[in-house]
């Protein structure tokens, strides 16, 4: 998983790059999990980051072309709840 970095939009809370994957991560305000494009340039991704309007650019540059997973955050289980189950 990409580690995912505030940015300031009205629609994209945060993303993040996984350069080895080619993943880009966008996570929106309007879903807790991200969704995951696919094969996905540096380049896009540098745009991305400087783009003025995040949520425009996502919607204009990155959805049209590029694959994409929604995916789950990994649940955590805290200490307390792995005691009180065994």
């Amino acid at each position: 998983m990409a580690r995912l970095q505030p940015v300031e939009s009205s629609s994209v809370r945060a993303i993040g790059y996984d350069e080895e994957a080619e993943e880009l991560w966008v996570e929106f305000y309007s879903s807790s999990d991200p969704y995951v494009y696919l094969r996905v340039p540096p380049k896009i991704y540098g745009e991305l980051r400087r783009a003025g309007s995040k949520g425009e650019y996502v919607n204009l540059m990155i959805k049209p072309y590029y694959d994409y997973e929604h995916r789950r955050r990994p649940v955590r289980v805290s200490r307390r709840a792995r005691r009180q189950r065994g």
